[in-house]
């Protein structure tokens, strides 16, 4: 285990005899060296240790005391400076922090200045113990992996890629900033990083103009191109360690790549892991910031002196490629017919695992964090439906270079725009006036992590919410719809419903579980739709001839089910229960976007709360009518 600390006795005073360390002495620099190695981030840049800015010396304390068990083995907090600062000069707590601030770390930290009682303060503090425990134990699994392909390079190697912030490399660059040069005038560089730890560690850095899209294809590029440069026999296994961004990363397009790895028996097992938002600075990091002070020294104003720059700034030397365009893998799966089968709830999960399974299927199964015992869904999801040998992979489509013929007049614009602007307030701590509500662990830890939401495929369910109550559980499985059967879909305004009739089932997924449909639908008066009666909507074709039957298949994948397998009642209106189902899904639905976008979610909720009194349109939803 690599160790921070720089001796393991105290240092020999002149004329005494040099004397051991106290038992409890030993206990806390025994504690001390795995808490520092669960939390602290190490710089290159000047070979320190930094804890994240949000812990305090005091708080490292409180946590010691309460990891030890016997009381009596605690020493005092003085005592603690003293080991802390005599055997980890190297280990502190910057005062800023250069990187992106976790936004639960950065709310609590603020309630906890701001509470009052010490009810209220105790509550903050043990949620915040609960977060950084967590995210501890998730950099702690990527550090064995690191450890276990090092060590076993045979079995297993482990890659992990990350990009640069783009500021530090547009060109031409100065190391020293001259007020002349305006940064609208520069030529954007994207610089990504990847670490290989097999035997020993390998690094690489692609180099990309702005022309080039920073999404999926270019993750999968970097890593086929890894893989094709392998130098040595590939191992049976590979863990993956990516940023936590949906646009590239945490999607369903890379993962329809990895799974497509092992169809092609690449590789037998994969696993990809994820650091929690706000704390995913690692190892690739370390070497962007030698990258960031080598740039402070040298002036590099072409892409060879940039390339010259970073191969000499690290160690191992770093190999670097310039990519001008990636793979269209995107377009490769999602033409039709789709390679692919849909996963959701993806970003809901930190850990994910793509193995072969018996009947020598590739299927993916995922956990909430890597402290979970359990992989789910139990049997795993198949998402690669087939592979077509027929298609080829092309080179995606290429963002236009920006023009720099108008600089000078965009720059005398926005010079004169911003007297006329003026200063912009921006209050960005409307969330931390909120008031604290915790009252149960469990209650603790949901609002803390969220609810576990598996991954699954075939039609889109609502997200769990937060309420005692799920609303999976109010619509049951979606394996008991059967045809002649009403549903009540989520409109596109999301405050209201369709409601349809299943005339046709025409596909199951393997859960049995529809994923497309024909369908009637049904449209009402214009008006509330909770007590009005519902008729078989008809449509003229092209607005002309005789109106028909408005018939559709449907794609429930793409759709929210509401409520299924109710019927009206005798005048034709809506029963009572399915009713109640329906503005129960609605209502937590609101609740549900209340968390991510305050201002939208109460306009929605006082969409919802006034469905009674307001008139709420319910004819069907707007698309292109069907020929006969």
């Amino acid at each position: 285990m690599q160790r921070l600390r720089l001796q393991d006795k105290h240092p020999a005073s002149i004329d005494t005899v040099a004397r051991q360390p106290s038992a409890e002495a030993f206990i806390l620099l025994e504690w001390l060296d795995s808490f520092f190695l669960s939390h602290c981030e190490r710089q290159h840049a000047d070979g320190k240790y930094h804890l994240p800015n949000n812990f305090t010396k005091k708080e490292v304390y409180d946590h010691y005391r309460t990891d030890t068990v016997q009381v009596h083995e605690c020493l005092q907090y003085s005592s603690f400076k003293h080991y802390s600062v005599k055997f980890y000069p190297l280990v502190t707590i910057p005062a800023t922090n250069k990187f992106s601030v976790c936004d639960f770390c950065k709310l609590y930290k603020s309630k906890h200045d701001k509470g009052v009682t010490r009810i209220e303060k105790a509550e903050v503090v043990e949620a915040l113990k609960l977060h950084k425990k967590q995210q501890a134990e998730e950099r702690a699994a990527a550090r064995r992996r690191r450890w276990k392909a090092l060590d076993f390079p045979k079995d297993c190697a482990y890659i992990q890629i990350d990009g640069m912030d783009q500021k530090k490399t547009a060109l031409p660059h100065f190391s020293k900033q001259l007020k002349s040069i305006d940064g609208t005038a520069l030529v954007g560089v994207h610089l990504v990083g990847a670490m290989i730890f097999h035997c020993k560690l390998h690094t690489r850095a692609f180099l990309t103009y702005n022309n080039v899209k920073s999404d999926s294809n270019l993750t999968i590029t970097l890593l086929q191109k890894i893989l094709l440069e392998w130098e040595d026999i590939l191992p049976p296994t590979l863990y993956l360690q990516l940023d936590n961004t949906v646009r590239e990363n945490k999607n369903n397009i890379l993962f329809a790549y990895l799974a497509m790895l092992l169809e092609k028996k690449v590789f037998t097992k994969i696993k990809q892991g994820f650091l929690l938002v706000g704390h995913t600075h690692d190892f690739v990091d370390q070497m962007f910031s030698r990258f960031s002070q080598a740039l402070r020294r040298e002036n590099a104003f072409t892409m060879s002196h940039l390339r010259s720059v970073i191969e000499n700034s690290y160690d191992p030397k770093p190999i670097t490629s310039i990519l001008t365009q990636t793979w269209d893998f995107k377009c490769f799966i999602e033409i039709e017919p789709k390679l692919f089968r849909t996963l959701n709830d993806i970003t809901q999960n930190q850990q994910y695992k793509f193995k072969i399974a018996s009947a020598l299927e590739v299927r993916v199964w995922c956990k909430q964090f890597s402290t979970d015992y359990t992989w789910e869904p139990p049997a795993g999801i198949r998402n690669i439906l087939h592979i077509d040998g027929s298609r080829a992979i092309l080179a995606s489509e290429q963002v236009p270079l920006k023009s720099y013929a108008k600089i000078k007049k965009q720059t005398r614009r926005v010079q004169n725009i911003g007297p006329l602007v003026g200063r912009q307030e921006e209050k960005d701590e409307h969330a931390i006036d909120e008031p604290v509500a915790v009252t149960t662990t469990e209650e603790l830890k949901r609002q803390i992590f969220g609810q576990r939401r598996p991954i699954y495929s075939g039609p889109r369910r609502p997200p769990p919410s937060s309420a005692a109550a799920d609303r999976a559980a109010h619509i049951g499985e979606l394996t008991e719809i059967h045809e002649k059967s009403f549903l009540a879909v989520l409109a596109d305004d999301e405050t209201s419903f369709w409601i349809c009739q299943v005339l046709k089932i025409n596909r199951r997924n393997e859960e049995g579980e529809p994923t497309s449909v024909h369908i009637q639908w049904y449209a009402t008066e214009d008006s509330n739709p909770y007590t009005r009666k519902f008729y078989p909507e008809k449509r003229r074709t092209n607005g002309k001839g005789r109106a028909a039957l408005f018939k559709q298949e449907i794609d429930l994948e793409e759709v929210v089910v509401l409520s299924f397998n109710f019927i009206f009642t005798t005048a034709r209106r809506l029963r009572k229960i399915t009713e109640k189902q329906i503005r129960t899904c609605l209502f937590r639905i609101a609740k549900d976007k209340e968390a991510s976008q305050p201002e939208v979610s109460n306009r929605l909720s006082q969409a919802i709360d006034s469905a009674d009194d307001e008139e709420t349109e319910c004819s069907g939803p707007d698309i292109e009518e069907e020929e006969e």
